[in-house]
């Protein structure tokens, strides 16, 4: 195994669909040869890249940082809306990413910022392996 990596990678996006998988991709590759379920933090990633294009319209960057054996990722956008989970019908194909976030995600919050706002979730990873 090789000694734990530190990462401090930021990818700057515009507020449209194809987003959410640069992303994923973005991600998924930054995480590669980490012992995490890249396939939740991926999802994950989605959730929060989908609300900008919906509801912030506006561009936003996606931050990942690895230390201290967790992974903190942060979607920050320019809107200065803040994002709150509610309660949707059993059939309603919109509007379950926070809760899935709280659900997944050891951690999660919202951090107020000058220009909008930083959605984030941390997970715990282990040492990176060799690869």
């Amino acid at each position: 195994m090789k000694s734990m990596t530190e990462i401090n990678d930021r990818l700057l996006l515009p507020p449209e669909p194809a987003s959410a998988g640069a992303a994923r991709r973005f991600v998924a590759a930054a995480l590669e040869h980490y012992d995490v379920d890249i396939d939740v933090i991926a999802l994950l990633v989605s959730e929060l890249v989908s609300n900008v294009v919906l509801h912030a319209h506006t561009p936003f960057e996606v931050t990942l940082r690895v230390r201290d054996e967790h992974i903190r990722v942060s979607v920050a956008d320019e809107s200065p809306l803040i994002p709150a989970m509610k309660q949707y019908a059993a059939d309603s194909v919109t509007g379950r990413g926070l809760t899935m976030i709280d659900s997944a995600a050891a951690r999660w919050g919202i951090d107020e910022t000058a220009g909008g706002k930083a959605v984030w979730f941390e997970m715990p990873c282990a040492e990176a392996v060799a690869g």
